[in-house]
């Protein structure tokens, strides 16, 4: 089976190499080398890469395409994407519809022989086989139809079944919607024939009953852990210290216990408080530094749209759709602060981040010297790191990358300008207006004819 749907995936993403290409040599790539030619899409170079009347031929390090013909990337061949395709490395390949794929072989959907062979429908392997989908035989569980049987280890029939109509097992057995269980012991342990019935008894003495109107269960010392009255109308449960009521599920709660406590009056009013948070304290032992837990509370109104939390302060602060803000102690920002017109952002490291009319109306990020913004769905976006920076708008209608004193620039689709500390290169059309400099050193090409002093 694992063969069938590798099979199925590589016929499905069979030219993805061919694609990955596509983009990858073109002036849509995110690398700019120094050495390219900008007359895209009739000829594109970028430093080994080279694109002719693109998307139709492209070269580099790994390969080359002609499309729709062949496609060369690494060890990956295909002729006639996704017909034919071969994987010089492992040697495996498709010619729709024959292949063969990690040892095993056929014509799909026709037959195939390996791990698991077919030839129609009929199938079989190390631990049976069948006639998908009316019948498997083998190891665990196997079918004919509805009826259904699964052996143990030692190759005896455990359970059968009818499905869905009946069960019989060593311990789970149903007939239509009843089920019960028996123990080890062969003792009834529960019964279920919902909605109308349902009860429980325990070895150690805790147990439950279930019914129309509600129900309730109980520990081994007899005492209520749940009571249950019409479903959603009222729930209560209890698990040491911790308790929890719903009333109108899902509308009104409250819990209280060791890990805090909440109460909502869904969607208007709601509070949560946790002491789960730990703080750094001074005067540990030896005088170092302790901790201690703190309690947080988070208030809530109107769904959330209004939101505070905070531990001793107010450490988030969101009233949507208008502003956002949150401190690293609040942790990270939820879709709601994303939503927000104005949101504000710090994390545990010094980085923050903020947006105006959502992130993707402009958001600004810094990171200590990595600095990022981006405007109306990074039609504008600058990137800096140190002496590195970039800059593109329109995505690749105008791209320009520094890296130290060099500055690469491209206009989309045929100029490019280049400086650098004493040096400083322009094209437009390549070589129909091309100026260069160099220290004391000028020349270039008018209508690809050269003057000057040029390389």
């Amino acid at each position: 089976m694992r063969n069938l749907v590798l099979l199925l995936l590589v016929l499905v993403l069979a030219s993805c190499q061919s694609l990955q290409r596509l983009g990858r040599v073109s002036p849509l790539a995110g690398e700019v080398a120094e050495d390219r030619i900008n007359l895209w899409p009739l000829y594109y170079q970028n430093g080994s890469e080279v694109a002719v009347l693109w998307p139709i031929f492209d070269v580099d390090e790994q390969g080359f395409a002609l499309r729709p013909l062949v496609t060369h990337d690494g060890s990956d061949w295909e002729v006639l994407p996704p017909i034919v395709w071969w994987d010089a490395d492992s040697d495996d390949w498709i010619f729709v519809p024959a292949y063969s794929l990690e040892g095993s072989w056929g014509l799909f959907p026709v037959f195939g022989f390996g791990d698991l062979s077919y030839v129609g429908p009929a199938w079989w392997s190390e631990d049976g086989g069948g006639l998908f989908p009316l019948a498997a035989i083998g190891d665990g569980v196997s079918w004919v139809g509805p009826v259904w049987w699964r052996k143990d280890a030692a190759g005896d029939v455990a359970t059968h079944g009818l499905f869905p109509l009946y069960t019989h097992g060593e311990r789970l057995n149903n007939v239509g919607p009843v089920v019960w269980e028996r123990n080890e012991a062969g003792e009834l342990a529960y019964l279920m024939a919902l909605p109308l019935l349902g009860f429980a008894h325990r070895d150690d003495g805790s147990g439950m009953v279930l019914g129309l109107f509600g129900g309730r269960g109980w520990d081994a010392a007899g005492e209520t852990t749940w009571l249950n009255v019409l479903g959603p109308v009222y729930h209560r449960s209890r698990s040491g210290d911790d308790q929890s009521t719903h009333l109108l599920w899902p509308f009104a709660h409250w819990s209280d216990g060791t890990g805090g406590s909440d109460w909502y009056l869904w969607p208007l009013l709601g509070s949560e408080t946790s002491a789960t948070d730990v703080v750094p304290v001074e005067g540990g032992a030896d005088g170092a530094a302790d901790s201690r837990p703190v309690a947080r509370t988070r208030t809530w109104a109107l769904a959330g749209l209004i939101e505070g939390s905070g531990s001793g302060g107010l450490d988030s602060l969101r009233v949507a759709p208008l502003f956002s803000h949150r401190s690293a102690a609040a942790g990270g920002a939820d879709l709601l602060d994303w939503l927000t017109l104005f949101g504000h952002q710090s994390y545990g490291d010094g980085a923050r981040s903020l947006h105006l009319g959502t992130p993707l109306g402009f958001h600004h990020d810094q990171s200590g010297d990595t600095v990022r913004w981006g405007a109306l769905l990074d039609i504008l976006d600058y990137e800096a790191d140190g002496t590195d920076s970039s800059f593109e708008l329109l995505w690749y209608l105008y791209r320009q990358r520094t890296t130290g004193n060099q500055t690469r620039r491209d206009l989309f689709p045929f100029i490019s300008w280049d400086t650098g500390e004493d040096s400083t290169e322009f094209s437009f059309l390549w070589r129909l207006l091309h100026y260069e400099s160099d220290g004391d050193r000028r020349g270039g090409h008018l209508l690809f004819l050269p003057w000057g002093d040029t390389d």
